[in-house]
């Protein structure tokens, strides 16, 4: 607050563009005497872009080998980011998928659905797939159009076992839970006459 009163009034005459600006329109710099650097901001933009734009290879190559060097500090550099960040990135990302066609939004949808949830990629499921000839693993019964089949995993390994169809799936997941419940459902069937 103290600094923003001692620059009222104060103007200085940028280096580059020779034109008397306030101290706000030039960027700070501690070790000068009046603690700003000599160019303006617009100034200073105009230098880092052409310098960006004339040496962009060799520091894009610098940067990347820095990168692969340090994949521990890139990967927490990133988190930082996201954690610091992660209000905007959220709506971001939100009016990004919802500017985009509705296939393309569904075909990014199951990507990170399989991904999250079961930690497979499309590719795999959609080998899987073609291995059990489109048909669940259990019934054999094909896959309804506009329905997909579910990846079974081991609930408690987590180890992906292959897909079942809607009814399957969740009957092997009781079966799992309660080793008895088949006999359980036998014996019931046949109490009531099958």
């Amino acid at each position: 607050m103290d600094n923003q009163n001692d620059e009222r009034g104060k103007t200085k005459t940028c280096s580059i563009c020779k034109v008397e600006l306030p101290l706000s329109d030039f960027h700070k710099h501690t070790k000068s005497p009046d603690k700003c650097q000599s160019r303006c901001k617009n100034c200073a933009i105009k230098l880092t872009t052409e310098w960006q734009k004339n040496f962009a290879d060799r520091t894009n190559a610098k940067n990347s080998k820095w990168k692969s060097e340090h994949p521990d500090q890139v990967r927490e550099s990133r988190r930082r980011y996201r954690e610091g960040h992660r209000g905007e990135l959220t709506k971001y990302a939100t009016v990004y998928r919802r500017s985009l066609p509705m296939e393309t939004r569904q075909k990014l949808n199951r990507k990170v659905d399989l991904k999250r949830k079961y930690g497979v990629t499309v590719e795999w499921y959609d080998a899987q797939l073609i291995a059990q000839d489109g048909r669940c693993a259990i019934c054999s019964d094909p896959v309804g159009s506009g329905r997909a089949l579910a990846v079974d995993h081991n609930h408690t390994t987590l180890r992906n076992r292959g897909l079942l169809c809607g009814h399957c799936n969740p009957l092997l997941h009781k079966l799992e839970a309660d080793s008895d419940w088949m006999a359980k459902a036998v014996q019931y069937l046949n109490s009531h006459g099958g």
